[in-house]
């Protein structure tokens, strides 16, 4: 009928976030490691193509069917356009990048890198690396590191206090591994 219309793979498995906490069974970490190169090996091909994830996390990674990895959730991509230009496509990049929410942030607290907690537009693929350090924190402690700041939020919010003006950003920032 010359009606559009979308296909795509169906895909079954399990999250990477429920293997590990619905699972009767410990996942060896072996295991867990090797689908988290997997993983890595998803984000460096998306790079090396232009694409940035946003949104790495382990409801994003899904294991399937004998144990392919698939990094899913592709809402919150966005092109750079710097590198949308050295790849040959009929692709447009403005098509993907203007779809946002206003006044919203996107991200997953505890996954998210500084530059989209501030909202500064500013992401490139150190912001994915961010989000494959969180998720290798989740793989080794079973826990984001938005738990490891709840747990520290005294403390935190004390040092706010004392050098700071407290603000959700600032606190967010303090709440990362690397401060």
């Amino acid at each position: 009928s010359g009606m559009p219309y979308y296909v795509r793979q169906f895909l079954e498995g399990d999250t990477l976030h429920d293997m590990m906490k619905k699972s009767d069974r410990k996942v060896p970490l072996d295991r867990l490691v090797s689908i988290f190169l997997r993983v890595c090996d998803a984000v460096k091909y998306a790079h090396s193509c232009g694409v940035l994830h946003l949104d790495v996390k382990p409801e994003n990674v899904l294991v399937g069917l004998h144990g392919r990895v698939y990094l899913i959730d592709w809402g919150m991509a966005r092109v750079l356009p710097s590198k949308a230009k050295e790849v040959q496509s009929d692709f447009d990049p403005d098509m993907l990048n203007n779809v946002r929410y206003s006044g919203t942030v996107q991200g997953t607290p505890g996954f998210m890198a500084p530059e989209q907690i501030r909202q500064t537009g500013r992401w490139n693929e150190q912001t994915d690396v961010y989000g494959l350090g969180a998720l290798l924190y989740f793989i080794l402690t079973q826990r984001s590191t938005l738990a490891f700041c709840m747990n520290h939020l005294g403390y935190i919010i004390s040092r706010s206090i004392i050098n700071y003006s407290i603000g959700l950003t600032r606190i967010i920032f303090l709440c990362s591994p690397i401060a």
